[in-house]
């Protein structure tokens, strides 16, 4: 369970999942490509005695970036 509340009066404030994602090392980013799998939230049930990756939502970069 991942629970999040925020409380503010500014629109921009709130509850968020961030992803960040570039090519190269840390400490000299590159810029991403067209298609490159940015972040995402992959989810695995135990069943029959091994997890099973059987559900997903993924962000990829588009042709601008």
């Amino acid at each position: 369970t991942l629970d999040a509340y925020t409380a503010s009066d500014y629109f921009y404030v709130g509850s968020l999942f961030n992803g960040r994602w570039a090519r190269g090392p840390l400490d000299y980013p590159l810029n991403v490509q067209p298609e490159d799998r940015l972040t995402g939230v992959i989810v695995a049930m135990y069943y029959d005695n091994v997890f099973h990756f059987n559900s997903s939502i993924e962000f990829y970069a588009g042709n601008d970036g």
